[in-house]
Parts: C-alpha cells; structure tokens; sequence
C-alpha cells in the first residue's frame, strides 16, 4: 500500500478506521489475487480500482483482469493458427491519406493464409535496412480475409515513417511479426465510446469498421480529435461507417478554431473548435453503462480517462492504447527531465541483439548487467518495476520475438509472451514492445 501521510508509528499505539472502500478489499485478499493461481477476475477488477494501491499494482491487476477475462480468443487461437518470428509480407496497395498519412495493405509472400486479426491490434514490422529498427503499428480496417491494413503518419525524424513512405511501394517486401495486443473490442451490448486524437484513429477505425460490418445494433459515439479537417485522416471513411450504424453519434474536435467551421464536404459530424478536454467531454452526455476505447498521446489519454470519469463511467470499462513509451514506474526515484532513448554508454555488449520496439532502440546485451531492466535503463528508456526481484510483476513487458531465462527465478511466472524483465536475461534475440 501506499504511505498517504507520513508519520510515526509505535508499539502500543492504538489503530482507528476511519472509513471502508467501496471495493471492500483487504490487504491479504490483494496478495492473494496477485500471488495465487487462478484468480477471479471480478476480485481483480475491484481490487484494481482500489486507490491506495501504487500505480504499479493497480496496473498488474488491471492486465490480470483483462488477461483472466477475455470475451474472445486472442489471433494465435485462430484456426489457421499465428505464425512464429518474422513472415514475408508484401505490400498489395498503397493510398495517400493526407498529406502525413498513408495506408498499407499487406498481404503474405509466403504459402499459407494470414490468420483472422482482432480489431485493435497491432501489427510488428521490420523493413529491409539494417539499420532501422522494427515498429509497432496498429491494423487500421477492415478485417478482410489474408490482408492487413497499416496506416502510417510520417513522424519528423522517424526513421522506419519515412522509410516507409519513401521506399514502400506496390509490391515492395518487408517483414512482420503475427499480429498481437489486448486492446481490441468486446462482444457485449452495451454502448461503445470510440475516441482518438491525431493518428490514434487507427485502432479505434479497425473497431468501427467491426461494428458496421456487423451492422451492430449498439449505441456507438465516435468522438476525434484532430488539428484541422487537411490533417483529419479517414474522415470521409469513417463517416460513411458510421451511416450504416442505426445508432451512432459522432463529434470532431478541431483544435485550430479557425477551421471548424470551413463547409467540408467530407464532414457529416458535428465540428467543434477548439481542443478536446475532460470538461468538454463530460458535457457531451455519454451513457454511464458504455464501454470506452482510447487511444492517443499520454495527456490525451489521462485528460479523456479523467473527462469519462466525470461523465460517471466506471474506470474499469475504459481501456486506452498508448502511441509511444508508456509512462514509467519507479518508485522512490525523483522525476526529472529524461533523456531520449540511446544506444548504451561504452563498448557495444557481445550478447544478443536486444529491440525496443517502441523506443527505436536496437543493440547487443552488455553481460555487464545484471538484467534486461538494466539494461533498458542504460539506454535511457522508460521502465515500469516496484520490486525488481520477480515478485510484484510491474515489470511484465511483452516479448515480441526470442526467449529468455530467469535469474532468480520470479515468485510467479508472467503471462504468455511477456516476460519480468527485472529478473530476465536474453537466451536469443530479443524484440521488447518498449
């Protein structure tokens, strides 16, 4: 738990509650759920919602809930079943978005058809140079048969962004990892929340297009929020989307007042000027019952997760997907202004090539540390630990590609395709989604 006030506390002293959760949870019980077999996920989620709770737990239980209680199987159930390491894909189409933005339909190079993806998730590329490390990207729509689409923003100074809007063309090649993440939409009825500012419209365009093809009888607000309507991708799209759903609403934020009343032809939504704030958003009158989707930068996500609050949805039913590194954890260390990921100080290590994914940082392990934690924190990239001996799972990172081994071994073993950094070491090449 964690210390609110400090104080002193002696032998003898006397001990008052003073009030009770709503969750009802003890101490003990949180233990439990985090060290046991088999949770129950309920528990887990009244648990994750409990605020004395560091931000590490919290997150531990938040990613046991989801893990514990999928409403469907995830892609490497499908039938035809998710493929190991890295597959040749090929690129059958192109189209420009906007001026920042292309899209990529990709289909296999080799035998053997692409196994059904879930809307939501993402999927890992390698391009041909050496030197350019591999990037995550989410599917973008629709889920057809043995295709996957990516869209692309060209970041200044990203190098797989510009590589690929500059050498990607109809039939080029590159390479790509089976698609993968729990950010992905339910089954269920109750109304659904779709927001996203800039080009963290993808993953929530990848639900919409479910939804539409579905003809889903759900209640669905689609709420975007971009610069202005030229840097608006996939308007005309998801509107016409959004037409076949009987029950949809839709509001678009334009952050640059002056462009929210131009006479768009693309546009069939409501235009606002100005920026999308949790003020603004708890104004709206979203349904308390609703399941929200989010995806965006960091203050994007925290403002919306705050503005949903207020608008009486319950934080266990608004899930978010992060474009970027996610916000460290460290505790009892003071926050200061970071460095931007790096290659490690010294002599490059003689151990396996270890990848960051979302840093853009590849180099071989240095057998001078003693962890894959260190040697992320050599490199400057933002860590997530509490513990950093295998207890407490804050560490649990997804492992994209390669294998590791335990040293001590963790007092409970993290999920399928991730591992507890804190305790690990590379046995192969490793591809880490941070």
């Amino acid at each position: 738990m964690r210390v609110i006030t400090e104080g002193k506390i002696t032998a003898g002293d006397s001990i008052q509650r003073v009030a009770v959760g709503p969750e009802r949870v003890t101490v003990a019980a949180v233990d439990a759920l985090l060290y046991l077999p088999d949770p129950e996920p309920e528990a887990l989620r009244r648990a994750a919602a409990v605020a004395a709770l560091s931000p590490g737990w919290q997150g531990s239980l938040r990613d046991m809930a989801i893990a514990a209680n999928r409403s469907r199987p995830p892609a490497a159930e499908d039938p035809n079943g998710a493929w190991a390491g890295f597959r040749r894909m090929r690129v059958l189409d192109r189209v420009q978005e906007t001026d920042s933005v292309v899209s990529f339909t990709l289909g296999s190079a080799e035998p053997g058809t692409l196994p059904h993806a879930l809307p939501g998730q993402y999927l890992t590329v390698r391009v041909p140079d050496p030197n350019i490390a591999v990037r995550n990207y989410s599917l973008s729509g629709p889920m057809t048969p043995d295709t996957y689409r990516i869209s692309v923003k060209r970041e200044p100074g990203g190098a797989v962004s510009n590589y690929l809007h500059d050498s990607l063309q109809r039939g080029a090649a590159l390479e790509a990892l089976a698609t993968r993440g729990e950010f992905v939409l339910d089954d269920a009825t109750a109304p659904v929340v779709l927001i996203s500012a800039g080009i963290g419209i993808t993953p929530v365009l990848a639900m919409l297009h479910e939804l539409a093809r579905t003809r889903s009888e759900r209640q669905v607000w689609w709420i975007h929020a971009a610069r202005r309507p030229d840097q608006h991708p996939f308007a005309r799209e998801s509107y016409g989307l959004l037409a076949a759903l009987p029950r949809a609403h839709a509001v678009t934020f334009y952050s640059d007042e002056a462009t929210a009343e131009v006479d768009d032809s693309i546009r069939a939504a409501p235009a606002v000027g100005g920026r999308l704030t949790a003020g603004r958003l708890a104004q709206i009158g979203l349904p308390q019952d609703a399941v929200a989707y989010v995806c965006g930068p960091p203050a994007f996500i925290s403002d919306v997760t705050d503005g949903l609050q207020r608008s009486g949805l319950d934080p266990r039913r608004i899930q978010s997907e992060l474009f970027g590194s996610r916000s460290p954890i460290n505790p009892g260390v003071v926050e200061t202004d970071r460095p931007r990921p790096h290659l490690p100080d010294g002599p490059p290590g003689s151990g396996p090539i270890i990848t960051f994914v979302r840093s853009g940082i590849a180099a071989p392990f240095d057998e001078r540390v003693t962890s894959l934690l260190e040697f992320a924190e050599a490199c400057d990239i933002p860590t997530r630990w509490a513990c950093r001996s295998g207890v407490c799972q804050t560490c649990e990172t997804p492992v994209l590609g390669g294998q590791v081994d335990y040293a001590p071994r963790p007092l409970s073993g993290p999920r399928e395709s991730t591992a507890l950094i804190c305790c690990a070491k590379p046995r192969t090449d490793l591809v880490l989604d941070m």
